[in-house]
């Protein structure tokens, strides 16, 4: 075998060496995620229902009340009453939906929205009078999606929800009759807004 045959050879195994020991390099990667499930409540306004002229029936067994709705889309309020109104409520200065707005949730996502109450009885905290009222049938408006079901978030995780209710008249049952005038008073009553997923 002549010596530029063997040269040829060496050339060819040493550049075969070089291409199975070529170098290598590793770089560890880190992978994080940030859960944020909490949503923030913030009220711009507590319930009212105005100002009103108010009469319950108190004979004996009786369950004839009045109840006036305060809708949560800010509409006007309505009075039901039996007729003759033995219980009636007559509004003097309308009143106006609680509203609350959320906050931090995830965008365009559907929230749970309700009271934790059922029902909620109001009274003179002063003490003066020992007459109530009954809070119930809590109603809901959202306002980024302009109705009264669709509880869906806006694209920055924010929806506002109003809130209104029924104010029904009570039956003490004192057996005094009927149309009997509520004490005047200021009438006042809690009630807690659950929001969830």
């Amino acid at each position: 075998m002549n010596l530029r045959l063997i040269n040829k050879l060496m050339i060819g195994v040493l550049a075969f060496g070089m291409v199975g020991t070529a170098a290598a390099a590793t770089q560890e990667i880190n992978a994080t995620v940030t859960v944020s499930n909490t949503i923030t409540l913030a009220k711009n306004s507590d319930l009212s229902f105005g100002s009103i002229s108010a009469t319950f029936d108190d004979t004996a067994s009786s369950t004839v009340v009045a109840k006036m709705t305060v809708k949560a889309d800010g509409s006007p309020s309505v009075v039901t009453a039996n007729t003759p109104a033995s219980a009636n409520i007559i509004i003097i200065a309308d009143g106006a939906p609680a509203e609350v707005a959320v906050s931090g949730a995830a965008p365009g996502q559907d929230l749970s929205v309700s009271v934790a109450e059922t029902t909620v009885t109001m009274t003179d905290p002063s003490g003066v009078s020992a007459h109530t009222f009954s809070l119930q049938a809590f109603n809901f408006y959202y306002a980024e999606n302009s109705n009264t079901f669709t509880t869906t978030t806006d694209g920055t995780g924010n929806l506002t929800i109003g809130i209104g209710a029924d104010l029904v008249t009570t039956n003490p049952a004192g057996d005094s009759g009927v149309g009997i005038l509520y004490d005047d008073a200021t009438y006042t009553g809690k009630f807690n807004l659950n929001v969830e997923y």
